[in-house]
């Protein structure tokens, strides 16, 4: 069973799932998000989901579910929670306490994107895109409503909706630039792989126009994964940028869905994606300029630290 095939995940582990979306803390899996009512908090830390402690549960996901980082428990974000019942007993840590919950699943799909609004802060200063909600064409009304602030902050933890790789390039990169290698299989030798065309982003040498003159501060973890991937490669030959936050997911680049035996679907990476310098990508993450933890008092206190950093940077001009 791997991550492609929902059903057979589905069935194995169960069609209830807590509702609640959750990160890593200090090697603690700590609740981040809680999208339905279930008896568990944000900041809280579980230790065990009905007989089994975290540990537990995450050595049987990983048996069989794939992933494209070994050594993070986030991307178990969909399963890691799954139950065969609808009401389950949690421990957790809360404030300092451990306590028992009687905790009630769903079976509603859940949503674990970022539902931040794009916006302006510091009086207009700075501007806030969340790549997730983006609507086509979206960018280019932004850049020139916004073409004059301090700073961009480009928050690529969701998927992003629109394509930036290009579209928010060619406002902050003066000329072409290759932001990524890729490697695709030799068909007529098995085992044998070979580089493909670089990609390039920025503006075509023909463009005479300006480039974006402000700071522009890419956030990205680890769910920033594949398109999202792209876009901070490709973002982060600007000049005036920084990447922020964690470690990418590590899935960059397209899929090839194929069936095993028992009709059971899963997918493997359709080419190999490496940066510029040919350094890999895939299963290790993209790596920020400057890592940020998120903290359980910050959760607790509904702040989102990654936007609270990424406005320090801009005013300070780091």
């Amino acid at each position: 069973m791997v991550g492609k095939n929902r059903e057979v995940i589905t069935d194995y582990y169960g069609t209830y799932r807590l509702p609640v979306n959750f990160i890593e803390i200090n090697d603690q899996i700590v609740i981040s998000k809680v999208i339905r009512k279930c008896g568990l908090e944000v900041g809280d830390i579980i230790l065990t989901v009905g007989d089994k402690s975290i540990d537990e549960l995450l050595d049987d996901r990983r048996k069989y579910i794939s992933q494209s980082r070994e050594d993070t428990a986030s991307l178990f974000f969909l399963d890691l929670f799954r139950i065969e019942q609808k009401n389950t007993d949690v421990t957790v840590v809360r404030r300092g306490n451990t306590m028992n919950i009687s905790s009630v699943g769903s079976q509603e799909d859940i949503s674990f994107m970022i539902d931040t609004k794009s916006q302006e802060l510091e009086n207009g200063e700075i501007y806030y895109i969340n790549a997730g909600l983006l609507k086509y064409g979206e960018i280019d009304k932004i850049m020139k409503k916004w073409w004059n602030t301090k700073g961009l902050i480009v928050d690529l933890r969701n998927y992003p909706s629109s394509s930036l790789t290009y579209e928010l390039a060619k406002y902050l990169i003066p000329s072409e630039k290759i932001f990524a290698t890729a490697s695709a299989p030799n068909r007529a030798i098995p085992g044998e792989f070979y580089y493909i065309e670089p990609m390039i982003s920025g503006k075509p040498q023909e463009t005479n126009d300006e480039v974006y003159k402000g700071k522009v501060v890419i956030l990205i973890n680890e769910h920033t994964a594949s398109q999202g991937e792209f876009a901070t490669m490709s973002l982060r030959n600007a000049d005036n940028s920084i990447v922020l936050g964690r470690p990418s997911a590590g899935p960059d680049g397209d899929i090839r869905i194929f069936m095993l035996p028992g009709k059971i679907k899963t997918a493997i990476s359709g080419f190999g994606v490496f940066d510029p310098e040919k350094k890999p990508t895939q299963r290790v993450g993209l790596q920020p300029d400057i890592r940020l933890d998120p903290t359980i008092e910050g959760l607790m206190e509904g702040r989102d630290e990654y936007i609270e950093r990424a406005v320090e940077l801009i005013i300070d001009g780091i």
